[in-house]
């Protein structure tokens, strides 16, 4: 698995947006799977990076024992 660690800004009437994504690269492309909107110019700083990295692991593992759960199937 590829992970981006990306900050952009876009422009967007007189606020621009600068954004800090983290996604999983897929045949080139990178697709977002977790992302703050920064509140500054510039980079970003490493305990923002640590914080986006965090939220997605927890979402990792959240889903992984979503599925490790035994199913009961009821009739």
């Amino acid at each position: 698995m590829l992970l981006s660690l990306d900050r952009t800004t876009w422009e967007r009437g007189e606020s621009p947006l600068n954004l800090l994504v983290l996604g999983i690269v897929l045949h080139g492309y990178t697709v977002p799977l977790v992302w703050t909107a920064l509140d500054h110019d510039g980079n970003s700083g490493t305990v923002k990076c640590i914080q986006l990295v965090s939220r997605l692991l927890k979402a990792f593992q959240r889903d992984a024992e979503r599925a490790c759960r035994p199913r009961i199937h009821r009739r």
